[in-house]
């Protein structure tokens, strides 16, 4: 099922879900969501964003980005791509409330090891990005809403070892002041190519196998 929230496309949503249902998610967690993302919820419970590319501010330019290794391309076109090319970081997917899948908000959220109340109580994992980098959403009182991505390597679903990283403590990077704010800056996934490379058939055909929205 596909909606829109904020003219932006989510393909895949999951069902439907109530006020209700969500009141008993942040009661199990002791959380606050915002109204915002309690709207998105509502009207659309996740799923995969058009247009789905989003800035990291705090860095001077995108970072070029691999293709999935399940796509089989030429070695000099990868080669040429990873060198000739800059590409934006692209949301994935978000998670909603959906009880029939082990991908869901709450079900990730209880997986999530939390090693401070800090964290429990004040960080949402909310969404992924292309390459596996979590997107959490604050639920603190001072920074309620802001949208962060965390650039540390985060293993969920797994047991995790005796030492780890309180998430409050690890490399992120802003992305937005409210969830309805990010979503508005989402923008088509264009590959921008160096100026004096010339790029050939099949180097388009191998950035559209990697999923890109607009070349």
């Amino acid at each position: 099922m596909d909606k829109k929230y904020c003219d932006v496309l989510f393909l895949d949503a999951n069902p439907p879900i109530t006020s209700s249902e969500i009141l008993d998610f942040e009661q199990s967690f002791s959380i606050s969501l915002p109204e915002d993302y309690l709207e998105f919820l509502l009207k659309v419970n996740g799923g995969r964003p058009e247009p789905s590319a989003y800035k990291e501010p705090d860095l001077e330019d995108f970072e070029g980005e691999d293709l999935p290794p399940e796509i089989v391309i030429p070695d000099q076109i990868q080669i040429d791509l990873l060198k000739y090319t800059i590409s934006p970081s692209r949301i994935d997917h978000f998670l909603g409330l959906n009880p029939a899948s082990t991908g869901n908000l709450e079900a990730l959220s209880i997986g999530t090891k939390y090693t401070t109340q800090d964290d429990a109580t004040s960080l949402l994992l909310i969404a992924f990005d292309k390459v596996g980098t979590p997107i959490y959403m604050s639920l603190s009182n001072e920074k309620k809403g802001w949208i962060y991505d965390y650039e540390e390597d985060i293993e969920f679903g797994t047991d995790f070892p005796d030492e780890v990283t309180p998430l409050s403590e690890m490399d992120h990077l802003l992305l937005a002041k409210s969830f309805h704010e990010f979503i508005e800056s989402l923008f088509p996934a264009r590959v921008s190519f160096a100026k004096n490379f010339q790029p050939t058939k099949k180097h388009f055909d191998a950035i559209r196998l990697g999923g890109y929205e607009d070349t």
